[in-house]
C-alpha cells in the first residue's frame, strides 16, 4: 500500500513562494513629450521604453508634475501587456534627511542677520553710555576738554560703525527675502512631497514594451492676447494670435509638443441631456405676486421695467408714475387671475443667452517654447492672419468730438476668436488697448484702432428756450434744435458714421413732437439717430435735427 508522506516544512514554503513569486520592481522616469494646456489645467505625456519580465511587475514612474488627478491617469501598453491598474503616491524620502540646499542657506542667512541686529545694538547702547556722561562738572579745564576730545573720537567711531551694519543688515534682508521666495516656490511646487505614479501590469512571457502615460494636473493655465496691426486704411489688418502661458507644475517644459485648447477637460464620460424648450408668453401678475411673497427669483419684477428705462435716463417723475401705473394694472390682473400666479409643477427651462465665443478648438505650436516651473506668464505666438475688413470713421459727437477709426469685420466667425485683451497698433505707433470679443448680436466685428484728429466735429445748440404759456394752456412747450458741423481735413474722402439722439417719453402725459432729423436715419422706438456720410478730401458739412417737448407746467421732467 502506497502511503502518502508529508513533505518538510521548508520544501513546502519553498514551493508557495515560487507559485506565487512576488512582482518584479521598476522604476522609471518619465520624459515629458507633449502638453496640452486648457484654459484652465493641463494634460501632460510621456513615453518610454521598459524591458518587462513574464508575470506581474509593479512599475514606479518618478519626475512626475504636481497636483495630478488620480482619475485622469491613463497608461497604455503594447506588446500584449495589460495594465491592471494605477494610482498616485508620494515619492518615499529617507527619514531625518537633511534639509534643502535653499533652506540651509535660509537658516544661515537668517543666524547671520541676528548677529549682525546684536552687534548694531551694542554700538547703540555704547553711544548712549557717551551721550549720557557729558556732565563733567568736577572735573578740571584740561580734563574736561581730553575726555570730550575721546568722545567725540569714540562717537564717531560707533556711529560709522553703526551705519556699516546697517547696510549689511539691509542687504542680508535682501538676501533672506529672495530665499524665501525661492522656498516658497519649492513648497507651491510640491517640491517637498513628489508624487509618483505607480502602475501594477501584467505580461505571459517577457517582452519590451513602449508606455505611453498620460494624465492631467490644475497647475497650468492659458489665457489668449492679441496683437491688431493697421498699416493703412483700406489695407487687410495683421491679426496675431498669442497665449499667456502659465505652470507650476514642478517640471520645466522644454522641447516638448505644446498644444494650446479652449475646451473644458473632463474626464467622466457622460452623454449630455438636452431639455425641453418652451415658448410661452410671460405672466406678469406670475413675476410680481412671486416678488412680493418671496416666492420669486428675488430679481426686480418685470412690472417695474418702465421705471427701470426711466431712472436709467434720470426721468425721476416718469419712472415714478409709470411704476406706480404698472403696479396697479398687475395686481388687478392678478386679484381676478385668483392664485394663477402659482408655478407650474413642471416650470419652463429658460433658454440661455446664444454664445459666439469659439469653443474645442486647439492651436498647436510649430516652434519650440521653454515654460518653467515659476508661474510667471510667458508670452508665446500661436499664429498670424491677414483679416479684410471695412474701414470707416465713427463718433457720437454728443458724448465725444473725437471721431474714431474703425474696421468692421463681416466674416469673424472664421477666426475662432477667444474673449481677451488686445493690443493696438496702427502704422508704426501703438494707439491703445483693447479687448477683442466676438459680437453678442452675431453681427459685424467692429475693432477701434486709433483717434483721428484731421476729422472735426462740433455739436452746437442753435436753440433751446420755453415758449410763453397761455392763461387758457397748461402746457409748457420746449424747442430744441441742434447742429453737428463736420470736416474733413483729409485729401481724400472717408466714410463717417455719426450718432445721436432724440429722446424718448416714458410717460403719457410728456410728448416729444416735431421731430426734424433731415436726412438721418430714425429708429422712434430708441430715439437713435444716425448719419452714414461720404466726405470728399476738404469737404464740410452740416447736419440739423430738432424737436419739441410738451408737458403739464405743474409739473418738471428731466431727461430733456
Amino acid at each position: 500500500m502506497f502511503i502518502l508522506k508529508p513533505l518538510p516544512l521548508a520544501l513546502f514554503l519553498a514551493g508557495v513562494s515560487v507559485s506565487s513569486a512576488w512582482s518584479a520592481q521598476l522604476t522609471q522616469p518619465l520624459s515629458l513629450k507633449e502638453v496640452t494646456v486648457y484654459l484652465r489645467g493641463a494634460s501632460l505625456q510621456s513615453e518610454e521604453a521598459l524591458n518587462l519580465p513574464a508575470g506581474e511587475s509593479e512599475i514606479t514612474f518618478t519626475q512626475v508634475a504636481d497636483s495630478v488627478l488620480p482619475d485622469s491617469i491613463a497608461i497604455a501598453m503594447d506588446n500584449g501587456v495589460t495594465v491592471l491598474s494605477s494610482r498616485v503616491a508620494l515619492q518615499e524620502t529617507q527619514s531625518g534627511a537633511d534639509l534643502s540646499d535653499i533652506q540651509q542657506r535660509l537658516n544661515a542667512a537668517r543666524q547671520e542677520k541676528e548677529k549682525l541686529t546684536a552687534e548694531k545694538n551694542n554700538i547703540n547702547a555704547q553711544i548712549k553710555v557717551l551721550e549720557a556722561n557729558r556732565s563733567l562738572t568736577t572735573k578740571s579745564a584740561a580734563e574736561v576738554a581730553k575726555y570730550l576730545q575721546m568722545v567725540k573720537e569714540k562717537n564717531g567711531e560707533l556711529l560709522i560703525a553703526a551705519g556699516q551694519l546697517t547696510q549689511k543688515i539691509s542687504d542680508k534682508q535682501r538676501d533672506i527675502d529672495k530665499l524665501e521666495q525661492h522656498d516658497l516656490l519649492s513648497e507651491l511646487n510640491g517640491q517637498n512631497e513628489p508624487q509618483v505614479i505607480i502602475a501594477r501590469v501584467y505580461t505571459p512571457k517577457a517582452v519590451s514594451s513602449r508606455a505611453v502615460v498620460r494624465y492631467m494636473t490644475r497647475a497650468a493655465s492659458w489665457t489668449p492676447l492679441y496683437d491688431i496691426h493697421a498699416s493703412a486704411i483700406n489695407q487687410p489688418l495683421r491679426l496675431v494670435y498669442k497665449a499667456s502661458i502659465r505652470q507650476y507644475t514642478g517640471l520645466a517644459w522644454k522641447n516638448v509638443k505644446l498644444v494650446l485648447s479652449t475646451s473644458e477637460p473632463n474626464t467622466h464620460l457622460t452623454l449630455p441631456r438636452m431639455e425641453t424648450q418652451y415658448v410661452d408668453v410671460r405672466d406678469e401678475s406670475n413675476v410680481i405676486q412671486g416678488y412680493a411673497y418671496g416666492s420669486g427669483s428675488g430679481s426686480l419684477d418685470a412690472a417695474f421695467q418702465a421705471r427701470e428705462e426711466a431712472t436709467a435716463r434720470k426721468d425721476t417723475y416718469a419712472a415714478e408714475k409709470a411704476a406706480v401705473a404698472a403696479k396697479a394694472a398687475a395686481d388687478k390682473k392678478a386679484a381676478e387671475a385668483g392664485r394663477r400666479y402659482a408655478a407650474p409643477e413642471k416650470a419652463p427651462t429658460p433658454r440661455p443667452a446664444e454664445n459666439f465665443t469659439a469653443l474645442n478648438v486647439r492651436y498647436a505650436l510649430t516652434l519650440p517654447w521653454q515654460i518653467d516651473s515659476d508661474n510667471n506668464a510667458r508670452t508665446v505666438v500661436i499664429k498670424e492672419e491677414s483679416v479684410s475688413g471695412n474701414y470707416r470713421f465713427f463718433a457720437i459727437p454728443k458724448i465725444s468730438n473725437d471721431a474714431y477709426l474703425q474696421v468692421q469685420i463681416n466674416a469673424w466667425e472664421d477666426l475662432n476668436l477667444i474673449p481677451g485683451e488686445s493690443q493696438i497698433f496702427f502704422g508704426n505707433n501703438r494707439t491703445g488697448v483693447g479687448y477683442l470679443q466676438p459680437p453678442e448680436d452675431g453681427k459685424s466685428l467692429n475693432i477701434q484702432l486709433n483717434r483721428d484728429p484731421k476729422l472735426i466735429i462740433q455739436r452746437k445748440t442753435v436753440q433751446k428756450k420755453e415758449n410763453a404759456v397761455s392763461i387758457f394752456n397748461d402746457d409748457a412747450i420746449r424747442n430744441f434744435s441742434y447742429s453737428l458741423n463736420v470736416k474733413n481735413s483729409y485729401a481724400e474722402a472717408v466714410d463717417l458714421t455719426l450718432l445721436d439722439q432724440i429722446p424718448v417719453s416714458a410717460n403719457s402725459d410728456i410728448t416729444v413732437e416735431k421731430v426734424q432729423y433731415g436726412q438721418a436715419q430714425y429708429n422712434a422706438k430708441t430715439g437713435e439717430l444716425s448719419w452714414k456720410l461720404h466726405l470728399a478730401g476738404k469737404e464740410s458739412t452740416s447736419l440739423p435735427f430738432s424737436y419739441t417737448v410738451k408737458y403739464p407746467k405743474n409739473i418738471t421732467p428731466s431727461g430733456m
